[in-house]
């Protein structure tokens, strides 16, 4: 199996997001991890939205990039500009393949509750289809 590693500035949203979304649809391939820049509170939506798809992560945790510094990974993907610029990378041994999705977090504008339930929404349907994009390419590419 091959370990992936993603970055976000807050792990309360789009890391966790884009690691449950390969854990689930590429269980017998990849696994995933997530850590932040800065450790925050786990969203309330992102169980809602996550569990609408039939993904249950009432048990995660949020890490720092420290956590893995002892693991090797074989890709590391940010999933935004902060967590690109400041996130250490030295856990990797250089042999890490590395990727930028930029995925604008879902707080963000936000002024309502509905709104903000419709951006978690919106923020896993991107990161899905693009996952989903990049890793069925990596796939074909790859020994397992």
């Amino acid at each position: 199996m091959k370990k992936i590693l993603f970055l976000s500035t807050g792990d309360s949203c789009r890391s966790l997001m884009a690691k449950e979304l390969v854990n689930h649809i590429y269980r017998t391939k990849f696994v995933a991890e997530s850590a932040a820049v800065d450790k925050v509170n786990v969203n309330d939506k992102l169980y809602e939205v996550m569990g609408e798809i039939g993904i249950d992560i009432n048990d995660d945790k949020t890490y720092l990039p420290e956590d893995f510094e002892n693991e090797d990974f074989d890709y590391v993907i940010t999933l935004c500009d902060e967590s690109r610029e400041n996130c250490p990378i030295y856990w990797t041994k250089g042999e890490a393949k590395y990727k930028h999705m930029e995925i604008a977090d879902p707080r963000i504008g936000a002024t309502s509750d509905d709104e903000l339930l419709k951006s978690f929404r919106e923020t896993r349907d991107k990161l899905e289809e693009h996952l989903m994009s990049f890793f069925d390419k990596e796939i074909r590419n790859i020994t397992f």
